[in-house]
């Protein structure tokens, strides 16, 4: 095999190493949500979806992102996204809470697209809670949003994970 071949295996062995140490921090945090009393939304163990299968679209072959939702009360939602997008610098860990309006199904991606296509707010990736309320919400099914941001290496351990899952139930 030659250097342009094993450079290409080691990027695919390197994807799936990074993978394999994401599903680990998501494991903690449905340990601790748990352990909390907060359950999954959902009884899945799906975590993405929009990865194609299709030879039309290979841009969408490889995976853009990832997502938790809880059921923090009936029209609660805390969860989070982990986004490796090619318009983004580095793997960013979006976290947040989601208050609905009643009878309103929750989707696993509102997070992504509040933090990626909202305007006007200032995001930075420093953990800073960006507030929405309902005079700022264009999404009629939706009264509150509390959501924050922080690259995804600085979460690390259990304590630090510990840390983002009070942050996210006292939202």
């Amino acid at each position: 095999m030659n250097d342009i071949g094993q450079n290409i295996i080691a990027l695919f062995n390197s994807i799936r190493i990074v993978l394999a140490d994401v599903k680990k921090i998501i494991d903690l945090f449905d340990v601790i949500f748990n352990k909390n009393g907060i359950k999954l939304k959902w009884e899945s163990s799906s975590i993405t979806n929009g990865v194609s299968s299709s030879l039309y679209y290979p841009d969408q072959w490889v995976l853009n992102g990832l997502y938790r939702i809880y059921e923090f009360s009936s029209n609660d939602i805390v969860g989070f996204n982990i986004a490796f997008s090619k318009d983004i610098e580095e793997p960013i860990f979006v976290g947040g809470k989601i208050k609905y309006q009643e009878n309103t199904q929750p989707k696993e991606w509102d997070l992504w697209y509040i933090w990626f296509d909202w305007e006007p707010r200032e995001k930075v990736l420093d953990g800073s809670v960006i507030n929405f309320e309902s005079k700022d919400i264009v999404n009629d099914q939706i009264e509150k949003i509390a959501i924050f941001a922080i690259p995804l290496k600085d979460i690390s351990n259990r304590s630090e994970i510990e840390k983002i899952v009070l942050k996210l139930i006292n939202l």
